[in-house]
């Protein structure tokens, strides 16, 4: 089965993240997905930990030092760190 990878991107917005992950946890596909996470507000480690995770998903949050230059940076970034097949935003 196809693995996906769904890219966030967000800087700090931990309101919306709530929204995000909520949205990826809802989710009703049975094969393997993650939902990778790219935070540059410097100074804001963000963690996500929940426990609804199923067996097949994987949240992982890459927390950078300094904001980047741009948002295509950004995504290209967390297009390198998606572990799956399909990528999507």
């Amino acid at each position: 089965m196809i693995g996906v990878s769904c890219i966030c991107l967000t800087y700090g917005r931990s309101w919306l993240l709530a929204e995000a992950v909520e949205a990826y946890l809802r989710q009703d596909y049975d094969g393997p997905s993650e939902l990778v996470v790219v935070n540059d507000f410097e100074g804001i480690t963000l963690t996500v930990e929940d426990e609804r995770c199923k067996p097949n998903q994987a949240i992982r949050v890459v927390n950078l030092p300094k904001r980047m230059t741009s948002l295509n940076d950004k995504f290209d970034l967390g297009v390198k760190m998606a572990e799956h097949e399909l990528v999507c935003m």
